[in-house]
């Protein structure tokens, strides 16, 4: 199964996806178009679960899937970018 965006805000979206980071990130950058690139998260999930995480979709989790937490923010811990402004 390809990667599918399950929930998106301004700042932040989720994915369910069997790719690489990069993969992952780059479709999510194909669908949904900001002016700064969509990036890895090292922040937890809202729940506290850690980023990624297994796939938990109901009613049956997909094997081999995980949930990835992307971000537009100008985090010092989001990857790959570096801060496009001082803090």
């Amino acid at each position: 199964m390809p990667t599918r965006i399950y929930a998106t805000g301004a700042f932040y979206t989720s994915a369910c996806t069997d790719e690489t980071d990069e993969a992952t990130t780059a479709v999510v950058n194909a669908a949904i178009e900001h002016h700064v690139p969509w990036v890895i998260s090292r922040r937890p999930f809202a729940d506290g679960s850690p980023n990624p995480t297994d796939c938990n979709c109901a009613p049956t989790p997909l094997p081999g899937h995980r949930h990835v937490l992307l971000t537009v923010l100008n985090e010092p811990e989001a990857s790959p970018v570096p801060a496009l402004v001082d803090a």
